[in-house]
């Protein structure tokens, strides 16, 4: 019977997750991801927790246990919505995890950022970039790093550590 096959599933899910440590070690409310984009509009996630387990605005939220994927923006009694680092314009602050040097990210929407550096900034596909909130979090992976020789800049081009279509769950930290 499908039901129960899914609700073993689901258990077999968080027996894993707790197993490989996939949570964080800071205060946290774990939520459901009800509703995403194309559900929901772009890069915002709908969760099924909030104000009566303690879910604030402002909240930092994680994929896993040092993946951050966004903020708390909005709360109601049970449920709250998560704008995630992609959304559209949202600008984030963060350090190449390699090389240590900062770097500004700008949301691009559907799970992508992008960020303008100088020609001879050390950034290469695969590189993680870090925030700090108390702990290193990962905020984006380098997807694409294209020289702009003739404006002098290089456009660098980032993803999600996390697909976003297919979250099923976040952490809220306390």
């Amino acid at each position: 019977d499908h039901k129960n096959s899914l609700i073993k599933d689901k258990h077999e899910n968080q027996r894993l997750q707790n197993e490989l440590g996939l949570r964080p070690d800071a205060s946290h409310v774990r939520v459901a991801v009800i509703a995403r984009p194309p559900q929901m509009p772009f890069d915002l996630l709908l969760v099924n927790e909030g104000s009566q387990s303690g879910v604030s605005i402002g909240d930092l939220a994680l994929a896993a246990d040092r993946s951050r994927s966004g903020r708390v923006v909005e709360v109601n009694d049970k449920t709250a919505i998560v704008k995630v680092n992609s959304f559209t314009d949202n600008l984030l602050n963060g350090l190449v995890a390699r090389t240590g040097e900062p770097i500004e990210l700008r949301g691009a929407g559907g799970g992508n950022l992008v960020a303008k550096t100088p020609i001879d900034f050390d950034v290469v596909v695969g590189d993680s970039v870090l925030m700090s909130f108390g702990a290193d979090y990962v905020v984006a992976i380098v997807g694409a790093v294209e020289d702009d020789v003739s404006g002098g800049a290089k456009n660098v081009l980032l993803s999600l550590p996390f697909n976003l279509n297919k979250i099923e769950t976040l952490f809220i930290l306390k």
